[in-house]
């Protein structure tokens, strides 16, 4: 008899602790919400996005130390200034970090400990538009020796610091969203509640994948598309958008990782709630059937454990762990079980083939 059960989640390798709490206090340590990761030899970029910054980390000998906080408002002209950014993507292509915003609206929430009464009500329905969210650019990369890598944010080696221009309400990248039949509606609509959120990067030379969390449409995600060039010391749109629509069984993007010509997906729920965290193994970025068919089916490769409001897979990254290529996987919304003594604990899975 055919088993419909749902598949076991896979085997933790390993936890490799990340020392991120040097430089903050309280709820504002990046530990407890990273959003986004890439790797570069024995370097960790990290993002967090309740604040305008990279964490940078280095391998030490317990997991990964040394942390560095990279103020972005010092390498770009931010038009919310030193607001939250909610970086949810970076991406390690060609010796540049590339760097992306959710481009979200959030509903503004009722005030903690207050009943819910007509007042709260009426803070529900008001939207907020964060301009720092509209970001898409990149920095050069500088090696430091011994696998070791940091983050530039002024000149390095005749590159400066780059991103696509943000007016007042508007990017060139959010326009092109908002005007695509088929997203536009879900860009007036909150980030968790199947709007328009962008969470994943891919690159590949001039090449920008961004992997959407919401909306999911028909039951389908979406990568989307642009061609981004190097204008006049900034970015700017070479393209139109493309969109690679995706069979995740329902879920939404979390993040995405480029492995040569083929790209891990995390998939999430794209409501904030538990539920079912996988990754997907595609080999057809940039690719259409045959016969024209937009629609992909990726592979399922890695079923991953989540808690109970706690423990959200969220960023993951390729690093080499005991001499092997593996997933490191960081959740959002830690757990108590991974913040210990100042560190928090991401995990280590094997990098499906």
């Amino acid at each position: 008899m055919e088993d419909f059960r749902w598949p076991a989640c896979a085997e933790r390798l390993a936890q490799v602790p990340l020392a991120l709490d040097e430089h903050a206090q309280g709820e504002d340590q990046p530990a407890h919400d990273i959003s986004a990761a890439a790797a570069l030899g024995d370097t960790l970029f990290l993002a967090a996005d309740e604040c305008a910054g990279l964490e940078v980390l280095h391998r030490a000998a317990d997991g990964y130390a040394e942390h560095r906080r990279v103020e972005l408002r010092k390498a770009f002209d931010l038009p919310g200034g030193d607001s939250e950014m909610d970086i949810e993507g970076v991406a390690v292509c060609d010796d540049w970090l590339w760097i992306v915003g959710s481009h979200s609206l959030t509903r503004k929430k009722p005030k903690k400990g207050r009943p819910l009464d007509e007042k709260g009500l009426a803070r529900l329905t008001k939207l907020n538009d964060n301009h720092n969210r509209m970001f898409l650019g990149r920095m050069p990369l500088r090696p430091l020796g011994g696998g070791r890598w940091d983050v530039c944010t002024g000149e390095y080696d005749g590159r400066r610091p780059q991103m696509l221009p943000v007016g007042k309400h508007v990017s060139p990248l959010f326009k092109i969203l908002r005007e695509h039949p088929l997203i536009g509606p879900f860009t007036v609509i909150s980030a968790k509640e199947n709007g328009l959120d962008v969470e994943g990067l891919i690159v590949k030379a001039d090449r920008v994948g961004l992997g959407l969390r919401g909306p999911v449409i028909n039951g389908w995600a979406l990568i989307v598309e642009v061609e981004v060039h190097s204008e006049a010391g900034g970015l700017e749109l070479a393209s139109g958008l493309t969109t690679h629509f995706l069979d995740l069984g329902g879920l939404g993007i979390r993040d995405l990782k480029r492995l040569g010509d083929e790209v891990l997906i995390l998939a999430g729920p794209t409501m904030k709630l538990d539920g079912p965290t996988q990754v997907f193994r595609w080999s057809g970025w940039g690719k259409r059937a045959a016969n024209g068919d937009l629609l992909h089916h990726p592979s399922r490769v890695l079923e991953l454990p989540f808690g109970d409001r706690c423990d959200h897979p969220e960023a993951m990254a390729a690093i080499e762990h005991e001499g092997e290529e593996r997933l490191l996987v960081v959740c959002d919304a830690p757990g108590p079980n991974r913040l210990v003594a100042g560190r928090v604990l991401a995990d280590v899975f094997p990098l499906p083939s």
